[in-house]
């Protein structure tokens, strides 16, 4: 959890999606990537609740770093997983493709 912290690149809390294992910099110009944060989080809390002590000290560290309104937009809808809602709402003009 410390090198996670200390070490693995991210923006506003949110982690890339790929990094470099020797040094944790972002590799390949990679994006931020709310599902690779996503994924990250819930192994570290699992970790955080089986050892406590200093990894759930660097957990809560992690999670609190994480800003969850500067990933969202109120004038766009910025993920979409589901690819029938993207097609809908592209139809409609609502989604700007230069997102996907």
């Amino acid at each position: 959890m410390k090198t996670v912290y200390n070490n693995v690149e991210q923006k506003e809390g949110f982690f890339v999606h790929f990094i470099s294992m020797d040094n944790g910099k972002r590799v390949w110009n990679s994006e931020v990537s709310i599902i690779d944060t996503a994924i990250l989080l819930m192994g570290a809390i699992t970790c955080a609740e089986y050892f406590k002590g200093e990894v759930e000290e660097y957990f809560e560290k992690i999670y609190r770093r994480v800003n969850f309104q500067w990933y969202t937009d109120k004038k766009e809808i910025c993920f979409i997983w589901d690819i029938f809602t993207i097609a809908a709402l592209v139809d409609t003009g609502i989604f700007m493709q230069s997102r996907l």
